[in-house]
Order: C-alpha cells, then sequence, then structure tokens
C-alpha cells in the first residue's frame, strides 16, 4: 500500500524510468537518427493554451477512477497488517509532442514498444518514497472512444494531437498514517546479586 504521495509518485516514476530507457537505447542503423526525447508528466493548466514542453512524449493524467476488481482492502501480512487500503486505476493520454510525422511515429512506436516490454513497475522503478518495498504497479494500453477522446481535446483547448490510453492499476492507497515510533527517552537497568550454594545464607 502507498501513501498519500501515490498518484502523482506513479505518474513521476513511468517518466523516469522511460527517460532512463530511452537515453540508453541503442538506435537501430541504418536508418534516422535518434530523435531528441524527453519524457514528461503534464497536468491540466499546462495543456490551456500554448503549451512548451520540450520535444517528447507527455503523459496527461485525465481521469482516477477505482478499480472494479479491488476496493478496499485489509493488508494481510508484513508491518502494516490489518491497515485498510482503497485501489483506483489511473489514467493517461501519452502525447508525443515532436514536430513532424516521422519523429512522431518513431517516439510513439518505441513508447509502446518499451511499455508493451515492460508492463509492471516494481520495486525498483517505484520511487518518490510513497510505496512499500513489495508493490508494484501495472501499465496497460486502455481503450477510450473518439467522442470521450475529443471531449478532452476540446476541454484542454489545445489543437488536436495524436494521443495513446494507457491505464495504471492497481494502484493501492492507504486510508491511514502509519503510526511513528516512540522515541526511546530512558533506559532502566536493575541489577540484582544472585546468591549461590555455600555463599551462608538461607533462602
Amino acid at each position: 500500500m502507498a501513501d498519500v504521495r501515490a498518484i502523482y509518485a506513479v505518474g513521476s516514476s513511468l517518466v523516469r524510468w522511460l527517460n532512463r530507457a530511452y537515453e540508453g537505447f541503442a538506435w537501430p542503423a541504418p536508418g534516422p537518427e535518434k530523435p531528441s526525447c524527453s519524457f514528461q508528466l503534464a497536468g491540466s493548466n499546462e495543456l490551456i493554451g500554448t503549451p512548451t514542453f520540450k520535444p517528447g512524449v507527455v503523459f496527461f493524467l485525465y481521469r482516477v477512477i477505482p478499480n472494479e476488481h479491488v476496493r478496499r482492502t485489509l493488508r494481510d501480512n508484513g508491518p502494516n497488517r490489518g491497515r485498510a487500503s482503497f485501489a483506483v486505476d489511473l489514467h493517461y493520454l501519452a502525447i508525443p509532442w515532436i514536430e513532424g510525422a516521422r519523429d512522431e511515429a518513431l517516439l510513439l512506436g518505441w513508447t509502446m514498444r518499451m511499455l508493451e516490454s515492460h508492463p509492471v513497475l516494481g520495486p525498483g522503478d517505484l520511487g518518490d518514497g510513497a510505496f512499500a518495498e513489495d508493490e508494484s504497479v501495472q501499465i496497460v494500453i486502455g481503450e477510450i472512444s473518439n467522442e470521450d477522446l475529443m471531449r478532452i481535446w476540446d476541454a484542454i483547448e489545445p489543437p488536436y494531437r495524436l494521443s495513446v490510453p494507457y491505464i495504471a492499476r492497481v494502484v493501492q492507497i492507504d486510508l491511514e498514517q502509519p503510526p511513528e515510533p516512540k522515541p526511546v527517552v530512558a533506559k532502566k537497568l536493575i541489577f540484582e546479586q544472585i546468591k549461590g550454594p555455600g555463599s551462608g545464607e538461607q533462602p
């Protein structure tokens, strides 16, 4: 289970992992040069008007809903046994934010390929201190109707761009803060002398 930072931490962990993977990826040759690419998160207000993102792929969180299979649960093992959580799914649009049809298609194709081959953000990928060591989040391609997609783009105002839906599931969020351990303020030691045989004293 994760704490209140979970929703943001999933997105930031996703773009951080993709940035590392892209930096170390050997672009196939012969062929077009490796496009410059920065994976970024976008808030709703950052997509209003004329956004100025770096060339790359933008992930826009447009919807958060309860997971249909996992609702309120109790931790059944580990140090957080008995603590309650609720589960949500995070819906993103992956938007290639770069000029030119070639680079737009190249970056989107690379992103989809990587997420298909690495569909789980595990303990080594999830950061920002929000998640327990045994937690993971699955990243899967989603579905969205043309009508809903157009409504999103109409609401955020910039001209439509190619975009692909993704879902991060299952994100379990704690319902209560783990108790803080109490500090040790004093130690009390008691010494007793043990009387052995031949000490001359009656028990």
